[in-house]
């Protein structure tokens, strides 16, 4: 910034008090790339960056928000917009994480950051662990927030996992059909299955599908009461005679017919393994072991990342407590360690979950009023805009960081 530039630049700023003077030069030495729209109390605006790659606009945080962002922006920058401290005022919330993150590797304090940065990894296999009273608590904490706010933004499966577009045309609901397809294909359901676990069942889309297609006897464990219980009203909707053959257990995986083995020539799991906890990753492959009978297949779908990270501080407070996206290799290594065979590992692009999340968040937005009568406030609704933004810009292709993993596993003799 150019020494005429800088003072034009506080000319503005002084109107509004030597707070926001302050606020707005601390954010300059943050953003220094990009293209960022600063709306000041008053109304004044300035641009910040180096006018690169598109505008992204928000209002001026407060001073403490900003110094927040120097030393700890996760969980500072989305706890101030959930306050209601800063708003998005120029594009999507997704492009502006990406903005300030992408400077943020760049600011200053980059030090002290890393110190900052080196203790939480220190502790953060102490939040993981996950024993089944812990476990309920953070399940419901997400999944009982009612099923009326479910509803409002999935499809009428109410899968919430990452949809397959196979077609450009393809809208929410077939690309939800798509990944039922290609799961069960990878499944092996076939003429001698006769049983069928599905752990982490949700609101039982999956195992209905299952049972609509073959004869098999299927079960589905959830940890969650409000999934229990729509999954139990839903099934009269696939007829009474498929319907004496699904069953729902409230359960953790650890305690399902405990102390039986060979119980299932099917298992499947789709968007539970990132509750698990990295700390319990091999008992969950041990009891896939366990319930699986010989020459059984089970396939785990998961988020994957490149390389073993930490969990968002404030994705882990607010929205997913115990939460962890893993590296491939921590899916793989422990189901080995446990006896499992890796018969195939399927990836797919982290585009087809932000193109999921953006339908997600279209009908959240539809559905924002009539939510609000039923008790989701703004505040809640400004934690569910953060949220949805945050996932849509992780799986951003530029990071090319975060994927979607389907693997096969089989319990067979080699």
């Amino acid at each position: 910034m150019s020494f005429l530039q800088e003072n034009r630049f506080f000319k503005h700023a002084a109107c509004d008090g030597p707070g926001s003077s302050l606020a707005l030069w601390l954010l300059s030495k943050i953003v220094r790339s990009g293209r960022l729209e600063v709306t000041l109390p008053k109304g004044n605006v300035v641009e910040l960056g180096d006018g690169s790659g598109n505008i992204c606009g928000m209002s001026l945080p407060p001073l403490k928000n900003v110094l927040l962002l120097f030393f700890r922006p996760d969980p500072s920058l989305p706890d101030a917009f959930v306050a209601g401290k800063w708003r998005v005022t120029k594009g999507e919330l997704e492009e502006l994480i990406f903005l300030l993150l992408e400077n943020e590797k760049q600011a200053p304090c980059k030090t002290l950051r890393g110190m900052i940065s080196r203790i939480k990894k220190k502790f953060f296999h102490l939040r993981q662990y996950s024993p089944v009273d812990l476990s309920s608590h953070r399940v419901r904490h997400h999944y009982d927030l009612g099923n009326r706010l479910y509803r409002a933004f999935l499809d009428p499966e109410m899968f919430y996992s990452c949809a397959f577009f196979e077609k450009e045309s393809d809208d929410l609901e077939q690309a939800q059909k798509n990944k039922v397809r290609i799961t069960l294909e990878r499944l092996g359901l076939d003429d001698k299955t006769r049983t069928v676990l599905d752990i982490g069942s949700g609101w039982g889309g999956l195992t209905r599908a299952i049972a609509l297609r073959s004869d098999a006897e299927v079960t589905g464990i959830t940890l969650s009461h409000e999934q229990f219980e729509l999954a139990n009203l839903r099934k009269e909707e696939i007829g009474e005679k498929k319907a004496r053959k699904l069953f729902y257990e409230l359960c953790d995986y650890r305690q399902h017919k405990e102390g039986q083995t060979a119980c299932y020539d099917r298992i499947v799991s789709v968007g539970m393994y990132e509750h698990v906890g990295i700390t319990q990753y091999r008992i969950f492959f041990d009891t896939i072991f366990r319930l699986l009978k010989q020459d059984g297949r089970a396939v785990v779908h998961s988020i994957v990342r490149r390389e073993s990270d930490t969990t968002s501080r404030w994705i882990d407070q607010n929205i997913f407590p115990g939460g962890y996206i893993p590296a491939i290799s921590e899916m793989i290594r422990p189901a080995e360690e446990a006896g499992l065979n890796v018969e195939a590992v399927y990836s797919h692009e982290g585009k087809n979950y932000a193109r999921t999340l953006r339908l997600w968040r279209e009908r959240f937005r539809r559905a924002k009023g009539e939510l609000a009568t039923e008790g989701y406030d703004e505040k809640f609704s400004r934690m569910w805009e953060f949220y949805l933004g945050a996932c849509i810009n992780s799986f951003d292709a530029r990071q090319e960081n975060l994927r979607v993993a389907q693997v096969v596993f089989t319990k067979a003799l080699l």
